[in-house]
């Protein structure tokens, strides 16, 4: 039998502390190579008479790198931070990076391009600049020296427990 402690206020508050209180290494240099690669394209977009191009997965390069306090984000994990219970994650949001390239060593070809080529090369290379880019933004949050950084997607997780509670 599973023995069922209730999770006390001040389990929490020490949980989400010591979540918020380690940080997450990112790569500043990645972070200001796609933020500038990404006004690049916005600006030849404009002056090509196209249209501002919509996507923001982009704009998180910048918002990463604003972010970020020598190589590291210390984003805010809030426990019930939605009305329904569920963690919610702010300055910046982590929670809300775009999904990246599937194919990791295509992913890693175009990151490393991110930090290589200049914006002709780049967008030579990949014609569809924005979404390339986006697609790297995940490639900028970065596993510490000797660490090793896991991504899985808990989609409604605890909704899940909850239901498996009951």
């Amino acid at each position: 039998m599973i023995r069922k402690k209730p999770l006390t206020e001040e389990a929490v508050r020490r949980l989400s502390d010591r979540v918020n209180a380690r940080g997450v290494p990112v790569d500043e240099e990645l972070c200001r190579r796609g933020a500038a690669l990404w006004q690049e394209h916005i600006d030849r977009e404009l002056a090509a008479g196209r249209p501002r191009p919509r996507q923001t997965g982009p704009t998180k390069f910048a918002a990463l790198l604003a972010a970020s306090n020598g190589g590291r984000i210390y984003d805010a994990f809030n426990y019930m931070g939605a009305k329904t219970g569920r963690w919610t994650s702010t300055e910046p949001n982590l929670q809300n990076l775009p999904r990246s390239i599937p194919d990791t060593a295509e992913r890693d070809a175009a990151v490393d391009d991110i930090l290589t080529l200049g914006y002709d090369d780049f967008s030579a290379r990949y014609p569809n600049v924005a979404e390339t880019l986006s697609g790297c933004v995940r490639g900028a949050v970065r596993a510490g020296e000797d660490r090793l950084l896991y991504r899985c997607d808990y989609s409604q997780i605890e909704a899940r427990v909850l239901a498996w509670l009951a």
